[in-house]
C-alpha cells in the first residue's frame, strides 16, 4: 500500500554546529527511512541577542555551517528522504521567539533577510525540495508586517526554485498574513484535545473533529475543530497544509497541552501511543488531497531520548508510526452528509459514503471504496429544517443551562438541558426538526433559565448541515463566541433562505479518487471522475436504460450521463462485473471537448460461444472527442470474442459515420475494437490520436492490413483493429498528444 501521506517523516533539530554532518545523523537519516519515512524536516537555529534586540546572527557555535548543511542535506536524500529545511530564530536571552518584538522593526527584518536568504541560497544548492522562511514569529507575522514579508518572500525566490513555506504556531496559523505568497501552509499542530490525564484513543480521534473546550484556542481555530480549522485555511487561501511539526511526549496527559516542553506527567509511553493512534487514525480518514504530510516532532540526531521526550524512538509509538507511514494502519470509514449549499469535501484513504446534499459541491473521495452521492434525484426545496446544537453547560442548584430555539421569534422547541463536561467527549448534541414556514427571517438561540454562575456553552450550531460560526450572529452576552451568559444569539437569516429550503443548483464536480467507488450525480449539470479503481456510475432516472449481460455480468448502461439531468461529463468511470449481480452504470463516453456532433456506440451482448445475440445503440449529438484508456477495466465497453474468449476488448463504433471525430488511445493493453473510422484529408475524416509514448513510428511499423481492417499489434498481446479500413494511415489519419 502507498505511503499514508504525500510528505511523511521526522523534524530534526540541530543543537550544534556540525550535528547535520555527524555519523549520529547519517544513522538517524537511515532509520526514520526505515519507519516508512520518505521526508525529513532539519531545523537550524539562528539568534538575536535578546527579545527586543534589531540584530539576527549565526553563532559559530550553535548554528550549523555551510559545509555541515550541504553535508546533511546530501546524508539525507542519501537515506531516500526528501529534505525540508527550516530556519527558526531563537533568543539568546531566552524570550520565546513568539515574544520576539524588536525595537527596530526595519533593522530587524533587513538583517533577518539576509540570513534567510544566505540560507536559501545553501537550500538550491543542496537540491532542498521545501524552505521554511520562519517559524512561530507570532508577534510578527501579522497584517502590520506584511511588507516585510513579501519583501523577503520576493529575495528567497531569486534565489532558491523549490517550494516555500513557513511554520506557524498552532494558534497563530489564522493570524499569518502572508500565506497567499507561499506555496503550502506550514502549521505546528499542537491543539489541546483533553482536560485528562488518562483519555482514551476513541476521545482524543473525537476531539480532533469538536470545537476545543479551551476557550482561547476555540477563538483561535474561529470556532472550528481542529480538523475544520486547517481545511479552511487551505480553501481560503488555495495552498495545500503541511504539518510542519505535530508531536507528543511519552507522559500521561500529552494530549493536554501537546507542545509544551516543560508540562508535567508521569512517563508513560502508552499515552504518546495512544495519542500517535488516535492522530493517524483521523488524519488517515480526514487528511484529503488538501493536507500534504506531517512531520512528527522530533528524532534526536544523536539518536539518544529521555523517557518522557517527544522521541518514538524505542517506544511503542514508533511501531504505530511505522504501521501507518507503510500505508498499514486502520483508518475508519467516514459517513459525511453535506449540507443545504454548496460544500467542498476532501477525505483520506477510508471506505466513505457520502452524501453531498444540495447546491454545487465539490466532492473528493480519495482512495478507498467509497460511495458518493452528489445530490437528490427529484428537484425540489426542503420542507423542513433541522437545527443541531453541541456543547455543554454548567449547573446551578441541580438544573443545567437550558437552551430554546426560536424561529420568527416562536419556540420551535422544548427546553434543551445542558450539563457540565470536562473534554469535547462529554459534549451534549441536541437536534430539533421543524416545517419551514414561508420564510425565515431569524433564528435565535435563548437561554431559558439565566442565573448568576450558570453558563450555556456552544460549540456547534448546525442549519441544515451549514455550521455557523459567532460572526453569522450577534451575541451581546459574550460578543464573538458562542458561549450564553444571558439572553441569547441572534441570527438574522433574511437574506440566508438557502440554509432552509436549500440551494437553487446543484452542480457537482466529484473525483472519487483510487478505489471502487459508486458515484451518483443526482439533478444538476455534474462533472464527475471515478478516478483509479474499478467505478460504477449510477443514472438516477429512468429513460433510455437498457441492461446487456456479458457472461454473466450484468450491467446497466444508461445514456451517457450519471445525474438525472443536465449536461453531464465523465471521465474514467469503469464497468464493475460482479457475476449475475445487476449494477448501474453510465457514462462510457468521455466527452472530452465541446458538445456531442456524429458519434454513436454501439454495444454488442456476447454469450459464452462468442455469438452476438444483440446489439445496441446511444446516438449523440455534435463534435466530440472519444477516449479509450486501452485498459481492460477501463474500455468503455466490454465483450469476450470469439477467437480469443479469455481476453475483453472495447468495442468503439461510429455507428453514423459521420466523420470529424477524434479516438484517443493512451495505453497499450487489451484489444481494441473501432468501428466506421474514416480515414482521409476531407474534413470529414477521423483522427486516431496516440499517446507520445506509445510514438507515431512504432505505430506505423506495426499496423497491418488484415482483410479488409486495419490492425494495431501494440505488442504483450494487445492490438487496436480499425475496421474496415483497408488502406495505409497517413499524417492526416494519426495525432501525438
Amino acid at each position: 500500500m502507498a505511503n499514508i501521506f504525500d510528505v511523511q517523516g521526522f523534524g530534526a533539530l540541530s543543537e550544534w554546529n556540525g550535528q547535520f554532518s555527524s555519523v549520529s545523523a547519517n544513522q538517524a537519516f537511515q532509520t526514520i527511512a526505515s519507519l516508512g519515512s520518505n521526508s525529513v524536516e532539519l531545523t537550524v537555529r539562528i539568534w538575536t541577542a535578546g527579545g527586543a534586540t534589531s540584530t539576527v546572527f549565526a553563532d559559530p557555535a550553535k548554528t550549523e555551517s555551510d559545509g555541515s548543511l550541504l553535508a546533511g542535506f546530501q546524508a539525507a536524500h542519501a537515506a531516500k528522504l526528501s529534505v525540508v529545511f527550516k530556519a527558526a530564530i531563537s533568543s539568546l536571552d531566552g524570550t520565546p521567539t513568539s515574544r520576539i518584538a524588536p525595537g527596530d522593526v526595519s533593522a530587524f527584518f533587513a538583517s533577518y533577510k539576509a540570513e534567510i536568504v544566505h540560507l536559501a541560497t545553501l537550500a538550491q544548492a543542496g537540491g532542498v525540495e521545501t524552505f521554511v522562511i520562519g517559524n512561530e514569529m507570532s508577534h510578527l507575522s501579522g497584517s502590520q508586517y506584511r511588507s516585510y514579508w513579501t519583501d523577503l518572500i520576493s529575495a528567497v525566490r531569486a534565489v532558491y526554485h523549490g517550494e516555500l513555506t513557513y511554520a506557524a504556531a498552532t494558534d497563530e496559523a489564522g493570524n499569518v498574513s502572508f500565506w497567499d505568497q507561499l506555496d503550502t501552509i506550514g502549521v505546528n499542530t499542537y491543539p489541546p484535545l483533553t482536560s485528562s490525564s488518562t483519555p482514551t484513543v476513541e476521545d482524543l480521534v473525537h476531539a480532533w473533529s469538536e470545537v476545543p473546550i479551551n476557550p482561547y484556542y476555540a477563538a483561535a481555530f474561529q470556532y472550528k475543530s481542529p480538523v475544520d480549522f486547517l481545511h479552511s485555511l487551505s480553501e481560503q487561501f488555495g495552498k495545500p497544509v503541511l504539518m510542519t511539526e505535530v508531536g507528543y511526549r511519552s507522559i500521561e496527559g500529552t494530549a493536554i497541552a501537546p507542545g509544551s516542553w516543560t508540562a508535567s506527567g508521569t512517563p508513560s509511553t502508552s499515552g504518546q501511543a495512544d495519542a500517535y493512534n488516535a492522530f493517524f487514525q483521523v488524519w488517515a480518514a480526514h487528511g484529503g488531497s488538501w493536507l500534504n504530510g506531517a512531520e512528527l516532532w522530533q528524532w534526536d540526531l544523536s539518536n539518544q531520548y529521555n523517557a518522557g521526550g517527544f522521541s518514538v524512538m524505542g517506544k511503542p509509538a514508533a511501531a504505530i508510526v511505522s504501521q501507518y507511514f507503510h500505508g498499514d494502519g486502520i483508518v475508519p470509514d467516514l459517513t459525511i452528509d453535506g449540507s443545504s449549499v454548496a460544500d467542498l469535501i476532501d477525505l483520506g484513504r477510508g471506505d466513505d459514503i457520502i452524501r453531498a446534499g444540495l447546491g454545487d459541491d465539490v466532492v473528493r473521495g480519495g482512495a478507498g471504496n467509497d460511495v458518493i452521492v452528489g445530490g437528490p434525484a427529484v428537484a425540489g426545496s426542503l420542507s423542513t429544517t433541522t437545527v443541531t446544537l453541541t456543547g455543554y453547560g454548567s449547573v446551578v442548584d441541580g438544573i443545567g443551562a437550558q437552551a430554546q430555539i426560536l424561529v420568527n421569534g416562536k419556540p420551535v422547541s422544548g427546553l434543551l438541558e445542558f450539563m457540565p463536561a470536562t473534554d469535547p467527549s462529554g459534549y451534549q448534541t441536541f437536534t430539533v426538526t421543524f416545517a419551514n414556514s414561508q420564510a425565515i427571517n431569524s433564528v435565535d438561540i435563548n437561554l431559558a433559565n439565566s442565573a448568576p454562575q450558570r453558563a450555556l456553552h456552544i460549540k456547534g450550531i448546525a442549519i441544515n448541515g451549514v455550521e455557523l460560526t459567532p460572526s453569522d450572529g450577534t451575541n451581546a452576552s459574550s460578543p464573538g463566541t458562542f458561549d450564553v451568559y444571558v439572553r441569547s444569539i441572534h441570527f438574522d437569516t433574511s437574506n440566508h433562505q438557502d440554509w432552509f429550503f436549500g440551494a437553487l443548483t446543484d452542480n457537482d464536480t466529484i473525483d472519487g479518487g483510487a478505489g471502487n467507488d459508486t458515484i451518483t450525480g443526482g439533478i444538476g449539470d455534474d462533472t464527475i471522475d471515478g478516478g483509479d479503481g474499478t467505478d460504477t456510475a449510477v443514472y438516477s432516472g429512468t429513460i433510455h436504460d437498457y441492461t446487456i449481460s456479458l457472461d454473466g455480468t450484468k450491467l446497466v448502461i444508461s445514456d451517457g450521463v450519471a445525474g438525472r439531468d443536465g449536461t453531464d461529463h465523465l471521465t474514467n468511470i469503469e464497468f464493475l462485473q460482479f457475476a449475475d449481480t445487476a449494477i448501474s452504470a453510465s457514462g462510457f463516453v468521455a466527452n472530452r471537448s465541446g458538445p456531442c456532433n456524429g458519434v454513436s456506440l454501439a454495444i454488442q451482448t456476447v454469450d459464452s460461444a462468442g455469438n452476438v445475440t444483440a446489439t445496441k445503440v446511444s446516438h449523440a449529438d455534435g463534435p466530440r472527442d472519444i477516449d479509450n484508456y486501452g485498459v481492460t477495466a477501463r474500455d468503455y465497453v466490454s465483450q469476450h470474442i470469439a477467437n480469443d474468449p479469455s481476453g475483453h476488448s472495447a468495442l468503439i463504433e461510429n455507428y453514423r459515420a459521420e466523420g470529424g471525430d477524434t479516438f484517443v488511445f493512451q495505453q497499450a493493453s487489451g484489444h481494441d475494437i473501432l468501428n466506421g473510422f474514416r480515414p482521409g484529408d476531407s474534413a470529414a475524416h477521423d483522427v486516431l490520436q496516440i499517446d507520445p509514448s506509445l510514438g507515431i513510428d512504432y505505430i506505423n511499423r506495426s499496423a497491418q492490413i488484415v482483410g479488409h481492417d486495419t490492425v494495431i499489434d501494440l505488442g504483450h498481446g494487445a492490438y487496436l483493429a480499425l475496421v474496415g479500413v483497408a488502406t495505409p494511415l497517413t499524417s492526416h489519419d494519426l495525432l501525438i498528444a
